[in-house]
């Protein structure tokens, strides 16, 4: 009995992982396209970004957007890449949520 305490934290422990698996999938892609762009900076912050233990899709919409607010100035060729796969991931992933005028309870009068 001892043992099971430890075998559902581990448990646990595995499906935690196994949740962020795609997620960090996603995030070494986004870190891929970007060493293609030749800008270290944004790869290092990439990098950061896989290491992350709270890693979610919010956190690498976001830096995606910041770095092609960064790499603007680049031509587009080297770019493009990059441009494309942030505008799939951002398609897929808003075909994915659910909207807020969906999940928002509505509020019933008093009977």
């Amino acid at each position: 009995m001892k043992h099971q305490p430890k075998r559902s934290k581990k448990a646990k422990e595995n499906a935690w992982e196994a949740s962020l698996e795609p997620i960090r999938n996603e995030a070494k892609q986004l870190t891929n396209y970007l060493s293609d762009t030749g800008d270290e900076g944004l790869v290092k912050e990439g990098l950061r970004l896989l290491k992350d233990k709270s890693i979610n899709r919010k956190k690498i919409a976001s830096f995606a957007r910041k770095s092609l607010r960064i790499l603007r100035k680049q031509p587009h060729s080297q770019t493009e890449k990059l441009q494309s796969w942030i505008a799939n991931y951002f398609e897929e992933n808003s075909q994915n949520s659910v909207p807020l005028c969906i999940t928002k309870p509505k509020h019933l009068p008093y009977q």
